[in-house]
Parts: structure tokens; sequence; C-alpha cells
């Protein structure tokens, strides 16, 4: 069920998984992943994705913490069962969907909101650095090189990458 509730929401990624019932033992394996955010890595990219869809009926798998559902998870555990095994799987989408369309996509699959869907208006930093003396430099904001200020932001997410460059505007800016 897991594997089709994912093929079936192809925009979707997944960031959390727990078994209903059962325990990991100490036969199961570790897979590891550079944790990142949901909206900066493909699930291509997803080391969750690849195991949910190879995984078979009786395995038992656990990654991620379902209250932080923007995050995708560093570690991956999968052990086996002697039963089939249903598991909690909580997935999270960034998209140009309607919450409408997003409802749609959702038809006929049983699920709850993690947090309430809505329309993001996203992020505006201009007017935090629009009036600064630094306002001449390039700010990307993208994972890439850091512009004119030399502190290091390649394979940084988006907060990190705003906190330090604040940091660097407050630095300039005595």
């Amino acid at each position: 069920m897991k594997k089709s509730i994912l093929s079936r929401l192809d925009q979707w990624n997944p960031v959390s998984i727990r078994p209903d019932n059962g325990t990991m033992d100490g036969a199961g394996i570790v897979l590891n992943q550079k944790r990142g955010y949901v909206c900066s890595v493909d699930r291509g990219q997803n080391l969750l994705t690849k195991v949910i869809e190879t995984s078979l009926d009786t395995d038992l798998l656990r990654a991620g913490d379902e209250s932080c559902f923007s995050v995708i998870p560093s570690q991956i555990f999968k052990g086996n069962s002697q039963t089939p095994v249903v598991h909690h799987l909580v997935l999270s989408t960034r998209s140009f969907a309607t919450v409408d369309e997003v409802r749609s996509q959702l038809d006929g699959i049983i699920y709850k909101e993690m947090k309430d869907f809505s329309v993001s208006q996203g992020m505006n930093f201009d007017p935090a650095f629009s009036d600064h003396s630094l306002c001449k430099m390039t700010v990307i904001v993208c994972k890439c090189e850091s512009g004119n200020i030399s502190v290091p932001v390649i394979e940084l997410d988006a907060p990190v990458i705003k906190h330090r460059l604040v940091q660097e505007v407050r630095k300039h800016s005595v």
C-alpha cells in the first residue's frame, strides 16, 4: 500500500515512516543520507523514497520524525517481520497546486493533515537588505557560491544561508 500511495503522489516527498506494530530488532540495517528540507531535496534524491519503493510487505521501516514534516530523515532503519506490516507514512509537498488540487490528489487515501493545507506567500528578504549599505552585494537564493560574502554556503539549507547572510550584514554594519 505504501508503494502505491507513493507512486500515485509523485509531487510528494516522504519525510517519516514507522510501523504501526512491531519493533525493530538488531538484525536490521541503517541507511544514511544527508538531511535536508523537502523543498530543497528532490524526491528522487531522497533515499527514503527508494527504500519505500523497493521494500517488501514484510519490511519494517522507521525514519524521520512525524513532527518535522518539512525535513527528510538522515537515517532510515530497515528490518524484517514474519508477517506483512502496516506503516504510518508522512508525506510533504511543496508545489504550485491549489489547496483544492492538493485535496483532489488525495482522493481515496485515508490521511490526516499534519499542518493545515495552505498556500504560502513565500519569503521576501528584500526589506531586510534593501536599505542597507551592503545592498549592492550579490544575494543568491539557491545552494551555490555565497556571492560577495566569503562565507561558504554550499550544500546548506535556506534558513542556514539566511542566518549566515544576516550575520555578515550585521558584522559589516558597525
